[in-house]
């Protein structure tokens, strides 16, 4: 079993990215060079999705804290992962429909 928690961490920030290069620089780099930020954020998410379900398929499993949010009266407040096989279904489905979604986008919106 590897150690994918940066990997885990990558896939939400690089749509993260996408979209804020997509939605903030979009004016600025253009459509056709907005689109590719955007596929490319996505395209690459669901590659590293598809490296995590396989691994979580062969046994892998992740359930810990990414960062402590806020400790209040001995308490701690932390923002983590669990990385499972329903988790791993479900970000396969989502980042391969949005990616499907962007390619078509960009093919009907940019192309013609």
């Amino acid at each position: 079993m590897q150690n994918l928690e940066l990997v885990y961490l990558a896939i939400p920030l690089l749509c993260l990215a996408a979209a804020v290069g997509a939605g903030f620089l979009g004016s600025r780099i253009g459509r056709t060079h907005s689109h590719r930020a955007a596929i490319a954020g996505v395209g690459s998410a669901f590659v590293l999705s598809c490296w995590v379900a396989w691994d979580v398929f062969h046994g892998g499993y992740f359930n810990g804290p990414v960062y402590t949010w806020a400790v209040s009266g001995g308490i701690q407040f932390e923002i983590g992962f669990l990385i499972d096989p329903l988790s791993a279904v479900t970000a396969l489905f989502r980042l391969g429909r949005r990616w499907a979604r962007v390619l078509f986008v960009d093919w009907v919106l940019v192309r013609t």
